[in-house]
């Protein structure tokens, strides 16, 4: 008869594509997650949630040499009579109790969690506070605008952004953090621990610049909807966040008239994460075509800026596409306008929103370069080059 510690490592991870959905750690990720927590692992009690593959399990055992009676095994399931099943073929492999995590008895010195996210992270936002609980450190792999709820984001030591790992699965802004019941950081903000020093640099003279100088657009949000007869709808009536001054002479105005008179600058849902598009997307097609789409009225899979002017949507267009002359045809993020998309993405969220704190409020009744928007902004004209203390 094999023993406990043989079927974990010969364990069919394939076969779980029979259970459906599960939550599994792939390999490259388990070294970072423990790499982020000093622990005594040979004598802590440490529990892992959701690791139906024994991938983390098994990479604590053999790499981290803990003893396999000092792990336990923690389910995302709230339907009991689930669990149980859970327990009843898990009890096969693992010699500690099996419990949801919405039950748990013990008290552990780690827990190590892939949580499922749920909409807009909904899931994960419940269990960590119960894990902190529950553990002294708690180390979790969540899309980092999990951080968004204050009860998460005050209990966080370190986040580090990772790249998606998961085959089967697109996720924006994974990070990997240690948190800590004991650790407490009220002034903490999820800007100040995902944000370089630069990017910070930035990004508070941005907001400061923004303070004494009004914003020259509205945003519209039109992506994920049938626009259909939102058309109707005035610039006024469409406005995010009420109709900002400087649009106020065309407050009245049609978005239709206000998109045929080329007011409008589209962006993509998804523009923070793409960055500026190198080749044709959705954006060219009204940007630098002209062109509106029609299917856009049935499921619009964009939104847009309004500008007061075509003089002034043009300007704003032909900075935010200066960065594709050095970037020919490759993805480099170069250029300002990525660098304050990229504060969007890894301060916010990939799928955008927040450009009126992250893009600086110009007069677009004139051109500008980046050189002349960082002088503006009074930073050197060398700012975005990268230097040997930024890497």
């Amino acid at each position: 008869m094999k023993t406990k510690l043989e079927l974990i490592k010969n364990y069919p991870i394939e076969s779980l594509k029979n259970w459906g959905d599960y939550f599994g750690y792939p390999e490259s990720i388990c070294k970072s997650m423990t790499d982020m927590v000093a622990c005594d692992w040979k004598n802590s009690k440490i529990a892992i949630l959701d690791d139906f593959g024994f991938q983390m399990i098994n990479f604590l055992i053999d790499v981290k040499k803990v003893p396999l009676q000092n792990i336990y095994f923690l389910v995302s399931e709230s339907d009991e009579s689930k669990v149980e099943l859970i327990k009843k073929w898990y009890s096969n492999f693992i010699e500690n109790e099996i419990s949801s995590v919405y039950n748990i008895n013990n008290m552990f010195d780690l827990i190590i969690a892939n949580p499922p996210y749920g909409l807009n992270n909904s899931i994960a936002k419940k269990i960590i506070p119960v894990l902190l609980e529950k553990a002294k450190d708690v180390v979790v792999l969540v899309p980092k605008n999990t951080y968004k709820d204050k009860a998460c984001l005050e209990h966080m030591k370190i986040i580090n952004i990772v790249d998606n790992v998961f085959e089967d699965a697109s996720v924006q802004n994974l990070s990997i953090s240690l948190l800590s019941k004991d650790w407490a950081n009220v002034d903490i903000t999820v800007e100040s621990v995902s944000l370089s020093s630069k990017q910070m640099k930035l990004a508070t003279v941005i907001r400061e610049y923004n303070k004494v100088h009004s914003k020259p657009y509205n945003r519209l949000k039109f992506s994920g909807a049938p626009i259909g007869n939102k058309m109707e709808k005035t610039v006024k009536e469409a406005a995010l966040g009420g109709i900002c001054e400087h649009l106020k002479p065309i407050a009245g105005m049609k978005l239709k008239d206000a998109r045929d008179s080329n007011l409008f600058f589209v962006i993509t849902v998804w523009t923070p994460s793409n960055g500026v598009h190198t080749n044709y997307a959705h954006d060219w097609t009204y940007n630098l075509e002209g062109k509106w789409d029609p299917d856009w009225n049935r499921m619009c899979p964009v939104n847009a800026f309004v500008f007061l002017n075509k003089q002034e949507r043009d300007n704003f267009s032909k900075w935010w596409y200066s960065c594709l002359e050095k970037e020919q045809g490759k993805k480099l993020r170069s250029g300002l306008t990525n660098a304050c998309l990229s504060l969007i993405r890894d301060a916010i969220s990939s799928s955008g929103g927040y450009y009126g704190t992250y893009f600086p409020n110009l007069d677009w009744s004139k051109s500008w370069t980046d050189a002349e928007i960082l002088k503006e902004l009074g930073l050197p004209e060398d700012f975005l080059e990268e230097k040997e203390e930024d890497k």
